[in-house]
């Protein structure tokens, strides 16, 4: 046997030292797997010595240093991704990511990306390591890139389930929503950051061919599996959607935040100039068209419910998309951002500081891609005096005078120019603070059964100016909006005709019920008209009839928007009807 020289010993044991270093740092095992317009990536850690990891792609592929150097980095990725830290958080247990098709369920040994596709085309894909002396720039196709290229398509995503898990003694679904920060087809850029994991949960009720939809939305602290309750439908479908950041803001208010923060880092002010972006409502809004397509779900019969900032996102996007929501139930929202009541308590402090960090001061007027100013978009008042449409949902309202969170102020200003504005919103207020669980005086019509009556194809009649308002204690600890008057079927709806029962409520409260007695009148417009046809300034003629006398008859004239709006319509003790036809010319 030959025996090595000294040098030549003392060389090999430099090159096994520096292949095993390099060992340590090869990323192996990358596969790949493009569906739905994403292309899913995952390949085995290399251990705790990696810092991060970084994903290349190219036209081209990816055999050498030099083309690797020529290629597009994609993004450079935390090790640990394949753990699913907001469901882990919640379960209190280890949860892993599940990919779709081959690549199934991630282990602790995994690492991941997903890429959401903007253009069609083949792409190689190239993972590499970085450790504490650097990244290795070598390119293994087989190990850490690919041997042939992956074709893509530019597609609509789909969301990926994830577990069936049991909660509150019914199943629950669990799907993964990854987003991406460039805007594909029919997928808008919903993060600032690509490959950003996003969940929701679905329970499923009955074995109707189709289900009405109940989306609920969580208030700021709470997760997408506290809000599972439904409304006692047995055929309703659930959809709880989660509203959570990774860093220090948590949450987004169900609007989104502005492109210059860091979502993994600490809360601090966004720099002045930056523009912001409602990510989150793109989310909920792309979320709910996915479930509209994919599940065997009544189009007509959609309804938004929430809690606190749930019961803002609610009502901010029932305005946002008014024709895809029937109706929606706010509890104790925030509906105005911009404004600093002065009545709230160090409770509300946390909050405007939030407001600030996700979107900037108001008084340095943050402003949106499209040159909305964000505490406009986040007006409601604003936005209910902007909408032209006759499409609203209805939307019931319920709020605390003592609510030292969100503070009363806010919501009294929005329920004014609500009803200014003809939108029917139906409002309740008491004596609670920032609680919708209690038992108020008003807590018997916190009902989400109440909305089910509302469809996106039927017309409805909204109430406003009703002559009683703030009923039955006219103060500021507890009173009502729009409330006292009732409609029933049949609406009828014809190109020249339009006609809806009325009645007044009977209004069950705490400890009684409220039947309003004496002269009682409101404004009536009819919303969300499928067939009537309402000429811009026609004049219209309005019969109100009980027994099939006419009992009260007007002139009314619609506005150059298209809406006829009735005013001082008397609403008799005794059923009776509301008929609308054009005026002879």
């Amino acid at each position: 046997m030959r025996l090595l020289s000294p040098l030549r010993l003392i060389l090999a044991a430099i090159a096994l030292l520096a292949f095993g270093m390099s060992a340590t740092a090869q990323v192996t095992g990358l596969f790949v797997y493009h569906t739905a317009g994403q292309t899913f990536l995952k390949w085995k850690s290399v251990g705790p010595s990696a810092a991060h990891y970084t994903v290349y792609r190219s036209r081209k592929p990816l055999r050498t240093t030099l083309a690797l150097s020529r290629a597009e980095q994609v993004f450079t990725i935390r090790p640990g991704q394949s753990r699913d830290r907001r469901l882990s958080a919640i379960l209190s247990a280890p949860v892993y990511f599940r990919f779709p098709g081959p690549a199934g369920t991630l282990s602790a040994n995994d690492e991941c990306f997903v890429m959401t596709v903007a253009q069609s085309g083949t792409w190689y894909y190239a993972v590499t390591a970085t450790d504490r002396k650097g990244e290795l720039r070598q390119v293994r196709p087989g190990r850490n890139a690919t041997a042939s290229g992956v074709r893509e398509r530019a597609d609509s995503p789909r969301p990926v389930f994830q577990n069936r898990i049991t909660r509150d003694g019914k199943a629950v679904d669990i799907f993964v929503h990854w987003v991406s920060n460039v805007d594909a087809t029919q997928y808008p850029a919903m993060a600032n950051v690509p490959c950003l994991p996003f969940h929701f949960a679905l329970r499923k009720n009955g074995k109707a061919p189709q289900h009405p939809l109940l989306v609920r939305m969580h208030g700021r602290g709470d997760h997408f599996l506290t809000h599972l309750a439904g409304s006692g439908n047995p055929q309703e479908y659930i959809l709880s959607l989660d509203d959570h950041l990774p860093g220090h803001a948590g949450s987004t208010f169900w609007f989104g935040y502005n492109l210059g923060i860091d979502i993994f880092g600490r809360m601090g002010t966004p720099p002045q100039g930056a523009v912001a972006t409602d990510f989150t409502r793109r989310r909920v809004l792309w979320t709910l068209r996915w479930a509209l397509r994919e599940l065997p779900l009544d189009s007509t019969r959609v309804y938004l419910s929430g809690n606190s900032m749930g019961g803002s996102g609610a009502f901010f996007t029932s305005l946002a998309e008014p024709r895809l929501v029937a109706a929606a139930m706010a509890t104790i929202p925030r509906l105005r951002f911009d404004v600093r009541d002065s009545a709230e308590t160090p409770r509300g402090k946390w909050a405007r500081n939030a407001f600030d960090a996700l979107w900037g001061r108001p008084e340095r007027q943050p402003v949106m891609f499209d040159g909305t100013r964000v505490y406009e978009a986040l007006d409601a008042s604003r936005q209910l005096r902007l909408l032209t449409t006759d499409a609203l949902p209805h939307i019931r309202l319920f709020g605390g005078s003592r609510d030292s969170v969100v503070g009363w102020q806010q919501l009294a200003s929005v329920l004014r120019t609500a009803d200014s504005a003809s939108s029917g919103v139906a409002a309740f207020w008491d004596e609670r603070d920032h609680d919708s669980n209690g038992n108020y005086l008003w807590s018997p019509q916190q009902d989400a059964a109440a909305l089910y009556r509302y469809r996106a194809n039927r017309s409805w009649p909204a109430f406003s100016a009703v002559s009683d308002n703030s009923l039955p204690d006219d103060s500021a600890r507890r009173g009502a909006m729009n409330v006292s008057v009732d409609w029933f079927e049949p609406v009828i709806d014809t190109r020249e005709f339009w006609s809806v029962g009325l009645r007044r409520s009977v209004i069950e409260l705490r400890d009684s019920l409220y039947v309003p007695t004496g002269s009682l009148t409101a404004t009536i417009t009819p919303r969300r008209l499928q067939r009537f046809v309402v000429r811009q300034g026609g004049w219209y003629i309005c019969d109100v009839k009980t027994g099939g006398s006419v009992m009260y008859s007007t002139r009314v004239q619609a506005s150059p928007s298209g809406i006829i709006s009735v005013p001082d319509v008397p609403v008799p003790d005794q059923p009776a009807r509301l008929e609308l036809r054009p005026a002879p010319r």
